[in-house]
């Protein structure tokens, strides 16, 4: 291996074996993926003193693993490492690590293990971090005086499994942060995300970067599970639903479902490019507290997860973004002023579109917007009337955008918060 693909890799000389892994799949029931902290169960007790006589030989020797919250694939640790790491900056400034963040990609989900997914997946995690890695320090972005990075890739073990990451510190995710976010700051945060994404799109169609372009071209189980996780899944969300919205609609629905499929067969004549494929607000980390205006120089956002990353569309990372947004903006009772602004600038930031990704970034938000119902409150039986009813509409809001995006008919967005945004 040369180039990105080997930058960090260890030959160390414990493996997690099999039996092991098979055990932890039988004996976890599936955790709760977004409450803190994750209760230890004796199989993942074994895993992580697993994962502990794996990094003894290393630099990266734990004294503690915790498992973190929120990862619904990989099983995600804070680890206290035994000895902390030093670092000096170009400059000449040491900053001291102790903590690190430790993957683990099971053959199964870590938030449902009978959901199984490729474990495969932690090499294009790496590659990607290990390309990104120093991505944009020659240049300083003047209009938002804002830094979008990725996380420092440390160690990659690739018949363990296992990587070490930066561990971040002081920070919030941005998807939590709506809440607290300004309007000037969601301005910042937005441009800044939308020119950082833009940047990374045309970086990854560099001639130079063609090794890691052809590598991710292989992740085909990314894009099949892409597949059931947003079109499979908005299917049976709606066959669970009936009326919910129209028969013109949904017949507009399963004609575009159709077509999707046909060009996700014939997908190497289309254009796509390095997508990030899971660039939601969750995966963004923004500092806390956020810097006062007269400080903005020093501030550094963080784009995470990147075990998605794949060849496709580069509206898909658009969508995703825009999609978990205008989600939280529908269904919250009072919606938030900063979503707007925050699409609005982050729009603004990447810059105009062709017509192609403009619809395309249409049906694809109005994808990720259906398949709420199958992620949040809305499909639980236990929620109140006026929740389940924002749900329905935001079903039938997504429809329409779907329809509209494949029939190239943007009057769909008058009158919703994407009206005017897509251009």
């Amino acid at each position: 291996m040369n180039g990105v693909l080997s930058a960090v890799t260890h030959p160390s000389r414990h493996r997690i074996s099999q039996t092991r892994v098979q055990e932890l799949h039988v004996g976890i029931a599936p955790p709760k993926c977004h409450t803190s902290p994750v209760p230890p169960s004796p199989p993942s007790l074994t895993l992580t003193n697993d994962l502990r006589t794996l990094l003894a030989p290393t630099s990266y020797a734990c004294t503690s693993l915790t498992q973190l919250p929120g990862g619904t694939t990989s099983f995600v640790f804070l680890g206290t490492l035994a000895t902390p790491l030093l670092f000096t900056s170009p400059c000449g400034t040491e900053t001291i690590e102790t903590q690190v963040v430790v993957k683990h990609a099971a053959p199964f989900a870590s938030c449902h293990t009978e959901f199984l997914v490729d474990a495969g997946r932690v090499k294009y995690e790496s590659a990607m971090l290990a390309a990104l890695t120093s991505f944009g320090d020659e240049e300083t972005n003047v209009d938002v005086e804002i830094k979008v990075k990725v996380p420092k890739l440390y160690l990659y073990d690739e018949e363990a499994r296992v990587l070490v990451i930066q561990y971040i510190s002081s920070t919030i995710a941005l998807h939590t942060a709506l809440n607290y976010l300004s309007i000037a700051e969601a301005d910042r945060v937005g441009r800044a995300l939308g020119t950082w994404l833009l940047r990374v799109h045309v970086w990854c169609e560099e001639r130079e970067h063609a090794e890691l372009k052809e590598m991710l071209g292989g992740n085909e189980e990314e894009v099949e599970l892409k597949w059931k996780l947003t079109w499979g899944q908005v299917t049976e969300v709606l066959d669970r639903l009936g009326d919910v919205v129209g028969k013109d609609e949904r017949e507009a629905w399963d004609a575009a479902k159709d077509r999707a499929w046909e060009e996700k067969q014939m997908r190497r004549r289309l254009r796509t490019g390095v997508v990030h494929g899971d660039f939601w607000a969750g995966n963004i980390l923004i500092p806390t507290p956020f810097p006062v205006p007269d400080q903005t120089k020093s501030l550094q956002l963080h784009v995470i997860d990147f075990e998605f990353s794949h060849l496709a569309p580069l509206s898909t990372d658009l969508a995703s973004f825009l999609g978990s947004l205008l989600e939280r903006h529908y269904i919250s009772a009072t919606p938030l002023p900063s979503i707007k602004t925050l699409l609005t600038a982050f729009l603004a930031g990447y810059g105009p579109c062709s017509e192609d990704m403009k619809r395309r970034t249409l049906f694809q938000t109005g994808v990720f917007v259906v398949n709420w119902w199958s992620r949040g409150p809305p499909g639980r039986k236990d929620v109140d009337a006026e929740t389940r009813r924002r749900g329905t509409e935001l079903v039938r809001m997504g429809v329409r955008w779907v329809k509209g995006g494949w029939e190239s008919d943007h009057t769909v967005v008058r009158g919703t918060a994407l009206e005017g945004q897509v251009r």
